[in-house]
């Protein structure tokens, strides 16, 4: 069965770097909120997310492994992701990583990207304040597994 592998963390935690180790260990297909923001011109931010579930439930249809590469920081977030891919009516294994990085080191690492042109402006109001409403995952939520990453890993 196709895994769906939920990245779970703040901006600047360390999410799009670790997929890329991911992709290796599970032969899976990175899909995020951030590369169909950038790679789909004049799409609107009302269209990411459905167009982000329609490209994994296509991908887990053909069997494939998917890392869906967003914040995913409430439960109530996560679960309006499952019971948007429930529509495809397909199965899949849940996997939570979570990726367990102190609020200061995302500050920081948010920083230095915000002086790239080429990456996305995250304000560090924003960061600060995912930090204060961000909820690690429980099995509670319906995950198979629930890895957690410390920020040293």
């Amino acid at each position: 069965m196709a895994k769906l592998i939920m990245l779970i963390g703040i901006q600047g935690s360390g999410k799009t770097t670790y997929s890329k180790k991911l992709m290796e260990e599970y032969n899976a297909k990175v899909i995020s909120t951030d590369r169909v923001r950038q790679t789909c011109i004049g799409i609107e931010e009302k269209d990411v997310f459905p167009t982000v579930y329609k490209l994994c439930a296509e991908e887990i249809k053909q069997n494939h492994n998917v890392i869906l590469d967003a914040t995913h920081i409430t439960p109530k977030v996560r679960k309006r992701s499952f019971d948007a891919l429930d529509q495809y009516e397909i199965q899949y294994e849940k996997v939570a990583v979570y990726l367990n990085t102190p609020v200061e080191e995302c500050l920081r690492r948010v920083e230095i990207r915000n002086k790239d042109p080429k990456e996305l402006f995250i304000p560090l109001e924003v960061i600060e304040s995912y930090g204060k409403n961000l909820i690690p995952p429980s099995k509670e939520e319906g995950f198979d597994e629930i890895i957690v990453i410390k920020s040293d890993d």
